[in-house]
This record gives C-alpha cells, structure tokens and sequence, in this order.
C-alpha cells in the first residue's frame, strides 16, 4: 500500500512541478548570467558594457516568461 502512495506521489510530483525541465532551463540560465557576467567585467568599454547589460535584461526578461509559462501550466494534484 505505501508503495503505491509513494508511486502516486512521485508521479505527481514529475508531472506537476516537472523538476527535469525546470533543472534544464535554470541550469541554461546560470550559463548565460555567468558567461555576461565575466563578458562585462572584462570589458572597459563603456558602449559594450551597455550592450552587455541590454543582453542580459532580455535574458532576464525571457527567464521570467518561462517561469511564468511553467507557473501556469502547473497541475497540482490535491
């Protein structure tokens, strides 16, 4: 019987709060930040330092639309 529970509950869970698809995006994001991050601080001019940062809020931007879209499609099973 615990078993069972336990299936039901892990099931859920995956296809709830789909953890594998949330793990992919935030580990493509942490990427990304870091690569703009180390791309600013080397850099000295001031119009790439402006291009860097334009970059990185469209990054932002499109983050918050994906955790947005996830939010949304959620199923919780109750």
């Amino acid at each position: 019987m615990w078993s069972v529970i336990f299936v039901l509950g892990a099931r859920a869970f995956e296809e709830g709060l789909q953890p594998t698809r949330e793990i992919e995006r935030y580990s493509r994001y942490g990427a990304a930040m870091q690569r703009l991050k180390t791309l600013f601080e080397r850099t000295q001019d001031p119009g790439e330092k402006i291009r860097i940062m334009c970059e990185t809020e469209r990054l932002v931007y499109q983050e918050m639309r994906g955790f947005l879209k996830t939010h949304d499609e959620a199923r919780f099973l109750i």
